[in-house]
């Protein structure tokens, strides 16, 4: 399979979910980050997936993940659009920071898994990913119709 056949894909994928989901304007970039991850396409993220599918984030090798690495990360994921730019990024901020206020060691990538998996469980729902954008990104916070909470799942280094 290609790379330009994968992308294909992702998008088609996305395009179909978040077609099917209520939600604020960028509910499909979101989409577009599970499908990235969730490569069987179960609506179901485990650990497993996450592990062999996270990109390098450490993207000049030094052990140590910048918010502006993350952020590089994110957005080569999403392939947003010009008009999505400022609330692609700002959503990339909003996620880097429910992990830290300031760096990560390339080992600590699991604590982004942690931050959606709200039960514990090691599986990361589709429905259970969404709920949790709602908190971390009030300001387009009807993603599902499930109620979340304010407080953060992780706590933040």
């Amino acid at each position: 399979v290609t790379m330009l056949s994968y992308w294909v894909l992702i998008s088609l994928t996305t395009l179909c979910f978040s077609s099917h989901l209520p939600g604020g304007p960028h509910a499909h970039i979101y989409n577009k980050v599970f499908s990235f991850f969730d490569q069987d396409g179960d609506n179901n993220l485990t650990v497993t997936e996450f592990w062999a599918n996270v990109p390098i984030i450490d993207l000049n090798g030094d052990g140590i993940i910048t918010e502006e690495e993350f952020i590089e990360t994110w957005e080569s994921i999403t392939q947003y659009t010009s008009e999505e730019e400022e609330e692609n990024r700002h959503s990339a901020e909003l996620l880097f920071k429910q992990v830290t206020n300031t760096t990560l060691s390339v080992n600590d990538k699991i604590l982004f898994f942690k931050v959606f998996d709200t039960n514990n469980d090691g599986v990361i729902s589709r429905r259970e990913y969404l709920i949790e954008w709602e908190r971390i990104h009030p300001e387009h916070d009807d993603y599902t119709s499930e109620p979340h909470s304010t407080m953060p799942t992780s706590p933040v280094r």
